[in-house]
């Protein structure tokens, strides 16, 4: 017995660091690989062990890529409608405060919050660069609202 274990030893070790390597993958530590030795099945399975711990990393690190760009792009959509929805509410708080002036102010007024809330419908999540750069939402128009905003109460009487 003790002759085939010092006849097998080499082999056992070399089983026994595979094991250890795949306990390390299986603890998403990548940086060992096993050394190749000889062109024996042992060595071929050394081979296949390496390449599938190279394969799992780099799934990870894409699905981590992934993962950022999608966080990215929710805030970006997050941004876009809070930016419109920052008018429309101050258009309504005018509304509500009397602000308006006339009627036909009042109207106006109207008309472009629900033009805003359409222009959020309109901007859906999707192919964020082609949706964003088709998005009414612009600086200049962002602007001009909020001008109109600033004109109205300084026309009003506190």
């Amino acid at each position: 017995m003790a002759g085939f274990y010092l006849l097998f030893q080499k082999h056992i070790r070399y089983i026994e660091e595979m094991e250890q390597n795949v306990s390390s993958l299986c603890s998403k530590n990548f940086s060992r690989q096993i050394p190749i030795r000889g062109s024996t099945e042992l060595s071929t399975l050394a081979a296949n062990i390496n390449h599938l711990g190279d394969t799992i990393q780099l799934l990870l690190l894409t699905e981590d890529a992934k993962l950022k760009q999608k966080e990215q792009f929710v805030k970006s959509i997050a941004h876009d409608i809070r930016t419109p929805l920052t008018v429309v509410i101050g258009y309504l708080e005018l509304l509500s405060k009397g602000y308006a002036g006339s009627p036909e102010s009042a109207a106006l007024f109207i008309d472009r919050a629900l033009e805003k809330t359409n222009h959020i419908r309109s901007c859906r999540a999707g192919n964020s660069r082609r949706r964003r750069k088709n998005c009414p939402f612009t600086l200049a128009n962002r602007g001009k609202d909020c001008c109109d905003i600033v004109l109205v109460l300084s026309k009003s009487r506190f």
